[in-house]
């Protein structure tokens, strides 16, 4: 998982004004500029790839264009007051260095019901989650959507924070789930896999328990 912050200044009178133009993506800041804390999952995207431990990454950003909105302004047409796009070419690299020597990998490989827990890796403030599982839109599911309810709870009954995830469909309608989660110290996990129905209407499909070495 990589953290970043981006910072930008511009000398446009109108993205540089008093209200915060960036309440989502960019804040801006007391001196002028507009920062931004960024993250980008290598585990949970569709173009994985292996990397070994000292591997160097280079990053490149490239913006194109940029806007400001008002969050707390409506024009008369009751959308949100924005500025003009302002474009141009802002490009940033950087090289990153993976770091991976206190990552420990823990093979799972439990079942129930068709779904399967195959690994589970931690880092130093996550945790990667490998799951596979059936093609929910045939039996004994019966799901027309092939897209239940997922979560990972902790020992207290709890979800914990999800922080991003891709699953990968297979030809079959099988696929597999590349999971990352905060990692709050929990030594033992659960995978529910719940009917995405009304609560009083929704059984569950699969529960599986499984330890998380410390």
């Amino acid at each position: 998982m990589l953290y970043y912050t981006l910072q930008l200044e511009t000398d446009n009178k109108e993205l540089a004004g008093e209200e915060n133009q960036y309440p989502i993506v960019f804040e801006k800041q007391e001196d002028g500029t507009f920062t931004s804390v960024q993250d980008y999952n290598f585990f949970a995207n569709e173009n994985r790839r292996t990397y070994q431990n000292g591997d160097v990454i280079p990053i490149e950003i490239d913006i194109t264009a940029l806007m400001g909105w008002d969050y707390e302004k409506h024009d008369e047409e009751g959308n949100y007051v924005r500025t003009e796009a302002v474009n141009g070419q802002w490009k940033l690299s950087f090289p990153v260095t993976v770091e991976m020597a206190d990552n420990q990998v823990q093979e799972i490989n439990k079942e129930d019901n068709g779904v399967k827990v195959v690994s589970i890796a931690r880092g130093r403030a996550t945790l990667n989650l490998i799951i596979e599982e059936p093609d929910y839109s045939k039996e004994p599911y019966n799901d027309p959507y092939n897209d239940p309810d997922t979560s990972i709870k902790g020992s207290d009954g709890k979800d914990l924070q999800w922080l991003c995830n891709y699953r990968q469909m297979r030809e079959d309608g099988t696929s597999i789930s590349y999971i990352t989660l905060l990692d709050n110290g929990e030594k033992n996990l659960c995978l529910e896999v719940m009917e995405r129905k009304p609560e009083e209407e929704r059984k569950q499909i699969a529960s599986i328990e499984f330890p998380v070495e410390p």
